[in-house]
C-alpha cells in the first residue's frame, strides 16, 4: 500500500476517528490542572481545535465521495 493511498481507505479513518473520540472523551472526564497561560479563554480554543479534528475525522469516514462531475 502506497503512502499516497493510505488514508483513502475508510477503515483506517474509522479506526482513527474512534481513537480520537475515545481520547477526547477520556480527556474530558479526567481532572487536569489548567494550563498557566496569560490570555483568557484558552480552553475554548482547545475545545474548538479538538472538535474540529473530531468532526474532520468522522467526515472522512462518512463523508460524501467526489462525483465524476466535480
Amino acid at each position: 500500500m502506497l503512502i499516497k493511498n493510505l488514508f483513502k481507505d475508510r477503515k483506517i479513518w474509522a479506526v482513527i476517528a474512534i481513537l480520537i473520540t475515545v481520547s477526547i472523551a477520556v480527556l474530558s472526564l479526567v481532572r487536569l490542572k489548567p494550563p498557566s497561560v496569560s490570555f483568557t479563554n484558552v480552553d475554548k480554543i482547545g475545545h474548538a481545535i479538538a472538535y474540529f479534528v473530531l468532526a474532520f475525522a468522522w467526515f472522512q469516514v462518512f463523508g460524501v465521495k467526489k462525483s465524476a462531475f466535480f
